[in-house]
């Protein structure tokens, strides 16, 4: 049912998104210079597009190694926890949108507070492994900028790699 789910929804973004002026025109007209309410209509959009994205291919995956007998449903909790919890920037990245990456990003932080010899449960332990965290998100997202074309509204991805680690701070 969940991958019926996320290709219809799949599907009625994409249709959205072909029909959209950012689809029909070239070279793609900067976001930015339409009013607010357009950019987090395309914001959301392209948002709720990657997360159907991701599902769809989790739950192929899913399927595949529960057929196969490599693996048993439970195996493969909810990518995305509820969005009830989402009522700070830790809960939400943490545990809505990356859940199934917060184990490794927990790991990875963990091990340098351990390194950097910081004791286990003090306050500068949990931030210095929330900012690890999230300089490993934004490393991750900078790579895909790498990709893009420069754009000067972003500073060439530059902004980008600031976003992620602001999100940190709003913690």
């Amino acid at each position: 049912m969940g991958f019926a789910y996320c290709y219809v929804a799949i599907d009625i973004i994409g249709h959205l998104l072909r029909e959209s002026v950012f689809a029909q025109n070239f070279p793609v007209p900067n976001l930015f210079d339409y009013p607010i309410l357009t950019q987090l209509w395309y914001a959301w959009l392209l948002a709720f597009r990657t997360g159907f994205d991701l599902v769809i291919v989790y739950y192929l995956v899913a399927a595949i190694a529960v057929a196969s007998g490599m693996s048993i449903p439970q195996q493969f909790p909810p990518v995305f926890g509820s969005f009830r919890q989402a009522y700070s920037v830790r809960k939400c990245w943490g545990y809505c949108w990356h859940q199934f990456l917060r184990r490794l990003f927990e790991t990875s932080s963990s091990v340098v507070t351990s390194v950097l010899g910081i004791k286990k449960g003090t306050f500068l332990s949990r931030y210095t492994q929330l900012y690890i965290a999230f300089f490993v998100s934004a490393c991750i997202h900078h790579i895909g900028t790498l990709n893009l074309p420069y754009d000067p509204a972003t500073e060439g991805g530059k902004l980008q790699f600031a976003f992620f680690m602001l999100q940190a701070v709003g913690e």
